[in-house]
C-alpha cells in the first residue's frame, strides 16, 4: 500500500510540473490523527506552491491520493501528505497561537475570535485549549467563514 501511494503521489506531483522525492513512513496515532497513518512527505526544491494558501493545495493533493488508494484497495486507509514537514510546523504555530490568545482572553476577560480556518486547524485549537483552566473554545460561523472563538470561564 505504501508503494502504491508513493507511486500515485509521485505521478501527481510530476503532472503538476514539480520534481520531488516522496518519503513514506508509517506513524502511530497523534493529536491530529486518531489512527495509525501513512505519512507521505515530499522533499525537494521550490515546493512551496504545493502547499498553497494555508495548505489548500496540500489538502487537495491528500484528498486525491486518499481517494485513489482507498478506491483501489476498497477499504479506508489514513494517508497524510506533507511537504517538508509543513503540517507539523503549522500544528506548532496554531498551538502557540491558541495559548497566546487564551492568555489574552484570561487577562482581559473578553472573548477573542481567531481568523476563519479549515476544520482540521480548528480542531488543533480546540485540542490545545481543551484542558485550559481559564478559557474554553467554540466554533462559530458557517462554511469557509467558520472560526474558533475563545471565551473566558465565568
Amino acid at each position: 500500500m505504501a508503494a502504491l501511494a508513493t507511486e500515485f503521489l509521485n505521478k501527481l506531483v510530476e503532472l503538476m510540473g514539480f520534481e520531488a522525492d516522496v518519503i513514506a513512513e508509517w506513524r502511530e496515532s497523534d493529536a491530529d490523527n486518531e489512527h495509525r497513518y501513512l505519512l507521505l512527505d515530499l522533499q525537494g526544491r521550490d515546493l512551496s506552491p504545493l502547499i498553497g494558501r494555508r495548505g489548500d493545495t496540500l489538502s487537495n493533493m491528500q484528498y486525491l491520493v486518499r481517494l485513489m488508494i482507498n478506491q483501489r484497495l476498497h477499504r479506508w486507509k489514513n494517508i497524510v501528505v506533507d511537504v517538508e514537514g509543513y503540517r507539523q510546523r503549522r500544528i506548532e504555530h496554531l498551538s502557540q497561537l491558541a495559548l497566546r490568545s487564551a492568555q489574552q482572553v484570561a487577562q482581559s476577560g473578553r472573548p477573542f475570535s481567531l481568523e476563519p480556518m479549515p476544520a482540521s486547524e480548528r480542531r488543533i485549537i480546540h485540542l490545545a485549549l481543551r484542558d485550559h483552566a481559564e478559557v474554553y473554545t467554540e466554533s462559530i460561523g458557517e462554511g469557509t467563514r467558520r472560526k474558533v472563538q475563545i471565551l473566558p470561564h465565568q
